[in-house]
């Protein structure tokens, strides 16, 4: 069977919530500086208790609430040493303060060069990112729906994915390697492939595979209550940039390569040509790079130059501008993914 690959980068979700690099660089500072505002001012009394059923807590305390569920018995399963665990607090409050005089253009790339502040660093990232995957109601967090046919005021491009998976239906096999933690195309993807009378019964998972080549989350279940449980076990299977893969992770990894050469067409969306990205996957291996196509959102300077470098030609690289944005469900909707 004919193969196409899409390749997903972090602007590929952010339609649906999910911090760019910048943001998430300034909401960890931010947070890490509201943790040391908070220990400063609670001297005497310490963090507050955490439970199991600690959703609330989350969403009224945020990194407090974390904080104070790394210093609970609930977390002691998780740490790999007994110095983390009793660092506790002190540790986000010291990560964010290294942070704050790194030159790291990516909160990765900084925890790359400080393997001290891995575990720590991890689960930041996981509170940063995956709890956009879900809104807090009564108590519990519960999964948001990514289905809507509009999403933060445009068309869904999920959508818009899904409705062309079923156009392709029998004629090719479709590859989606995300570089994102998130799952909200995943459990999309679950809800809505099978939700037309004439679809009900098709096996979409014998002809479409999702490559999730930097880890992810095992599950993302419907509702939350243990929150501080799911960032902890998520965490754990994360794989920053330039991390010694797993070998599960680097078994992906292969595979994903071998798809990248025998597919017919290569989509690149929402992608910022990290090297090492670039490299774990295979995009600089030789072969006929006229067959891979590039969607450069905002015209960025240094995408095009890369998307050259790999040896796509000008003209399959469409690019908006600043001002004017070219965003993935109206390059979709023009015929993006039938080039």
């Amino acid at each position: 069977m004919a193969q196409d690959t899409i390749i997903l980068g972090a602007g590929a979700s952010r339609q649906f919530g999910f911090p760019l690099g910048k943001t998430l660089h300034t909401d960890i500072l931010a947070a890490t500086e509201q943790l040391e505002r908070y220990a400063s001012d609670h001297k005497n009394i310490g963090l507050p208790p955490t439970g199991a059923h600690n959703a609330r807590q989350f969403c009224e305390e945020g990194i407090v609430a974390l904080a104070s569920y790394l210093a609970s018995p609930l977390a002691r399963d998780f740490y790999v040493s007994d110095v983390q665990r009793k660092r506790g607090a002190q540790a986000i409050v010291d990560f964010g303060k290294d942070l704050h005089r790194a030159t790291h253009d990516s909160v990765d790339r900084f925890i790359g060069d400080n393997p001290s502040h891995q575990f720590i660093g991890k689960i930041l990232l996981c509170h940063q990112i995956l709890l956009q995957m879900y809104e807090y109601r009564d108590g519990v967090y519960f999964r948001k729906n990514f289905a809507s046919r509009e999403f933060t005021g445009r068309r869904n491009w999920y959508n818009l994915l899904i409705n062309h998976i079923r156009s392709e239906y029998l004629k090719k096999k479709i590859n989606i390697v995300t570089f994102n933690y998130d799952l909200s195309l995943d459990v999309t993807l679950e809800q809505c492939l099978n939700a037309t009378e004439r679809h009900r019964d098709v096996n979409f998972s014998e002809f479409v595979d999702i490559f999730h080549v930097n880890g992810a989350p095992s599950e993302a279940p419907a509702k939350l209550t243990d929150v501080g449980q799911y960032l902890m076990r998520s965490a754990q299977r994360l794989h920053l940039v330039d991390e010694a893969a797993s070998s599960q992770i680097q078994a992906m990894r292969d595979a994903v390569r071998e798809r990248i050469r025998g597919s017919a067409r290569v989509y690149i969306m929402g992608f910022h040509f990290d090297g090492s990205n670039v490299e774990s996957v295979g995009l600089r291996e030789g072969g006929d790079k006229t067959r891979f196509f590039c969607l450069n959102f905002d015209g960025h300077r240094g995408v095009h130059i890369e998307a050259q470098n790999l040896g796509l030609a000008s003209g399959a690289i469409w690019a908006g501008t600043v001002a004017q944005p070219f965003f993935i469900d109206e390059a979709l909707d023009k015929g993006f993914l039938r080039l």
